[in-house]
């Protein structure tokens, strides 16, 4: 499975975010599309997505920007992923949503599969329930004198 580059963008943004925490120092829109190579557009509407979901807060003017809401230990890698991914299953047939897969030589109403796509997709979010964006923040400070701005979800 892949996410989409809306939610790994967000995760990217709740890092730099999270990597001062501890300072409490806002964070502009512009130096975390910088830091983390997010397109600036993009990550404006990725922002007001987490701002309304209560994960960051905003404040405007010469001394605004971003600050996380809650620690990051208390911001789930799935709470993230829903947000954007929204709050269907991941992983699903047609059958699961009453229409036909195309090509599958099941009909709806005998597809075996939904039942299956249902446990995988129950074990998916709580396995990445388990992670946090302090998980990733963690990685980050352990890489001793690198960089870390390549990496994939």
């Amino acid at each position: 499975m892949k996410i989409s580059k809306k939610s790994e963008y967000a995760i990217r943004a709740l890092i730099e975010l999270s990597l001062n925490y501890d300072s409490e120092k806002k964070i502009g829109r512009d130096e975390i599309s910088q830091k983390q190579n997010i397109p600036l557009n993009f990550l404006s509407h990725i922002l007001v997505a987490l701002r309304n979901a209560g994960l960051i807060i905003s404040s405007r003017g010469a001394v605004g920007g971003y600050l996380l809401a809650k620690s990051p230990q208390d911001i789930s890698l799935c709470e993230v992923i829903k947000l954007f991914e929204g709050k269907d299953k991941v992983f699903s047939c047609c059958g699961d949503r009453g229409k036909q897969c195309a090509g599958c030589p099941y009909k709806k109403e005998n597809c075996p599969f939904p039942s299956l796509f249902n446990k995988i997709d129950l074990a998916f979010y709580s396995m990445i329930n388990k992670y946090t964006i302090q998980d990733f923040v963690a990685v980050i400070e352990n890489r001793s004198g690198s960089e870390f701005t390549n990496w994939v979800i």
